[in-house]
């Protein structure tokens, strides 16, 4: 679930729900810090949700401190050390937005090297049809992933139930899926309502690091 950091109502409401579902917190929140102890100490995976330039900006806007296009590499490791001290526990990172900096080769190989270094792994978002961080991320020998499906475009229960049911079904024909998510009131309630549907249908919901590439 991204874009979690922002208050710790939703983070507690999830944490309650019987799914092992990742925590990807973003890092420049009010309650950032918070939501990824509480996160790990419920058992859950946390990733750092790092907020990228997207297309459009800035009139489209990822929130404080992102990643630009064209920042000097010592800028970006700035930034990723920064993002490290705001979300303890995080075991890798997914894209904010990004649809624009995902695009961007330079850039990416600072960011994944430097996650590299400090043990961590990537999961793309794939904001962008012509994002290179999965290639990048795999030529650099990083631990990947790649998103399948976002289930909540559709903010309504039906739509999304839908959606975590086909996620389900992919997930069975090609032996795992990742899907991503949001805080959402009804995207909540979705995942309340499917939690025992997908056990009754012996479907593994697990953190994402068990779907990495590696």
């Amino acid at each position: 679930m991204d874009d979690l950091g922002r208050d710790l109502g939703s983070a507690r409401e999830l944490l309650a729900i019987d799914l092992p579902v990742t925590f990807a917190v973003l890092p420049m929140e009010a309650h950032s810090g918070r939501v990824a102890e509480v996160a790990h100490a419920g058992g859950r995976e946390v990733l750092i949700h790092l907020p990228m330039q997207p297309q459009g900006y800035p009139d489209v806007d990822p929130g404080d401190a992102p990643l630009l296009v064209g920042q000097r590499p010592g800028d970006i490791r700035e930034r990723i050390a920064l993002y490290r001290q705001r979300v303890p526990h995080a075991v890798g990172g997914n894209n904010h937005m990004g649809s624009r900096f995902t695009e961007d080769r330079e850039g990416m190989a600072v960011v994944l090297e430097e996650m590299r270094q400090e043990g961590l792994f990537f999961v793309d978002s794939l904001t962008t049809g012509r994002s290179v961080a999965f290639e990048e991320a795999r030529r650099l020998g990083l631990p990947a992933a790649e998103r399948d499906l976002f289930l909540d475009n559709e903010r309504e229960v039906g739509s999304i139930v839908r959606e975590i049911r086909r996620l389900a079904d992919l997930g069975r024909q090609q032996g795992g899926a990742v899907g991503i998510c949001h805080p959402y009131p009804q995207t909540l309630q979705a995942l309340r309502q499917e939690a025992a549907y997908l056990r009754r249908q012996g479907v593994e919901v697990v953190p994402v690091s068990q779907l990495l590439v590696r």
